[in-house]
């Protein structure tokens, strides 16, 4: 629990070089006295490290095994996140029918949980995806549900990126001052809040 403390701390500061060793040490120890659940923590945390700094191979290879144990021990929830991460994965590796995919089977589960933080999380994921497609009444129907979840549980930084990739669905319809009004009103919420954007975002 400490190493984990450690690594998410540095994660948070972008010092993704401490955070990758510490998760890497907490993994094995974790290996060592077969916990499996804890295993599957770790991978996934190394997996969002490696996403973080663009290094999309090797985030695949950490959730796709943390998916695997997680199937294992029946965690619906833990296997939600890891296919709605693969499923980003997929999308900056431009396998955008894999992502729609896994994005969907992870939607499926948390509307059936009816888990709203992760939810609004993969009605972003599939907005970008649609966005990204080029199918930009889509990408907004997802946004905006999004927007309304994300809105009503207070997730700032959530909010913040849906803001902003409405903004890209706004530039390509020549909506421009709208575009520039949902990017400031994006900006405005990740300063006062502290948000520190991952390297392939800044």
């Amino acid at each position: 629990k400490a190493l984990n403390r450690v690594g998410i701390l540095a994660e948070a500061q972008g010092d993704y070089a401490t955070a990758t060793a510490t998760y890497g040490e907490g993994l094995s120890i974790q290996k060592s006295l077969g916990d499996n659940l804890s295993v599957a923590s770790a991978l996934t945390n190394l997996g969002n490290v490696s996403s973080s700094r663009g290094e999309w191979k090797t985030a695949r290879d950490y959730y796709e095994q943390g998916l695997y144990i997680c199937q294992e021990l029946e965690d619906q929830k833990r296997i939600a996140i890891l296919l709605m991460n693969i499923g980003i994965v997929a999308n900056h590796q431009q396998e955008y029918a894999k992502a729609q995919s896994l994005y969907e089977e992870s939607l499926e589960i948390f509307r059936m949980r009816q888990d709203l933080g992760p939810l609004s999380a993969v009605l972003l994921n599939l907005g970008d995806l649609a966005c990204n497609q080029g199918d930009y009444v889509s990408a907004r129907a997802y946004l905006l549900e999004g927007l309304q979840i994300a809105e009503q549980l207070g997730e700032k930084e959530c909010i913040a990126s849906i803001l902003t990739t409405l903004g890209y669905t706004a530039s390509p319809l020549g909506q421009y001052e709208q575009a520039a009004k949902l990017f400031g009103a994006a900006a405005s919420i990740r300063i006062s809040a502290g948000f520190l954007l991952a390297p392939r975002n800044q």
